[in-house]
């Protein structure tokens, strides 16, 4: 795997906690790191396929043509919190058809 070097600041009660994690899992700091920014990753990519399956589903298209690369999941996510009091897709979308959800 071709690797590339960052260097990066961290704050010392982050260092700290790291190491924690690191002796913890009998890990390096780089594993860690390495492991966190994989999960971090995924996760977002994973923001992103919900967020479009849910448009999907309710038959919406992202406003000006724009691509679902360029939605902020983390924005539609929040949104659907503070409107629907929930971030429960099922209940989310049983509101969004007035069945209502259980909040």
């Amino acid at each position: 795997m071709a690797t590339k070097e960052i260097v990066l600041r961290i704050p010392a009660y982050t260092l700290g906690r790291l190491d924690r994690i690191a002796t913890k899992k009998k890990s390096t700091r780089d594993d860690v790191l390495m492991e966190l920014i994989e999960d971090y990753l995924l996760q977002k990519e994973l923001e992103k396929k919900i967020a479009e399956l849910t448009l999907s589903y309710l038959g919406k298209k992202p406003r000006h043509g724009r691509s679902i690369s360029q939605i902020n999941a983390e924005k539609v996510a929040q949104a659907m919190v503070e409107t629907y009091g929930t971030d429960d897709i099922v209940e989310i979308i049983n509101a969004s058809r007035w069945r209502g959800g259980s909040s």
